[in-house]
């Protein structure tokens, strides 16, 4: 189910809403829309939080980190208990520790 603009629609099928939706299609894509937008808000919140920490290459490093955070969480839904605690080890490695 995603949730845009104050309805709620199911992407798998059509569902009545308070908005007409003319297709199952526009619905996945202004999901993926908000998705996308999304993700992009993450990845500019820890571009912006490794460029003051010095990184040396806050883009790359936003990029990385923000797939080890999906992976993680991913992995904790498909129950995976300790996803947090081996992204936490991986992380660890990214920035520099052992």
């Amino acid at each position: 189910m995603c949730s845009t603009s104050g309805f709620a629609v199911r992407t798998s099928r059509r569902v009545r809403s308070s908005r007409s939706c003319s297709s199952t299609t526009s619905v996945a894509t202004r999901c993926a829309g908000a998705a996308v937008r999304h993700m992009g808000n993450i990845r500019s919140f820890i571009r912006r939080m490794a460029g003051e920490a010095g990184v040396a290459d806050p883009d790359a490093f936003a990029a990385q980190w923000q797939i080890l955070m999906a992976g993680s969480i991913v992995a904790a839904y498909a129950g995976d208990l300790d996803a947090a605690r081996r992204a936490k080890a991986v992380g660890v490695r990214l920035l520099g520790g052992s």
